[in-house]
């Protein structure tokens, strides 16, 4: 049962990831750069869930978009105008 959370929640973090970069309109070579030189099929397995990723990269991928860990992980997290984010 354990490692069907697991997977479930590598998933959901995949999906994230090739959200966020499809708003950014970035491809995924694109983003393995900009998360340190990870290569294209290392961020492909990533966002379809196959590959497990350690608190450090979940670090650089929210900071390569723009985010804190707590934004990554609030998926309906929505700015709005900076006027609003003082």
């Amino acid at each position: 049962m354990e490692d069907s959370r697991k997977n479930q929640f590598q998933k959901k973090v995949g999906q994230r990831i090739a959200s966020l970069r499809l708003e950014k309109g970035w491809t995924q070579e694109n983003l393995g750069d900009a998360v340190g030189g990870l290569e294209r099929q290392a961020v492909s397995r990533i966002e379809n869930g196959h590959h497990a990723m350690n608190s450090y990269l979940l670090l650089l991928f929210a900071e390569a978009f723009g985010l804190t860990l707590s934004e990554f992980f609030s998926y309906d997290y929505n700015p709005g105008p900076k006027e609003l984010q003082s």
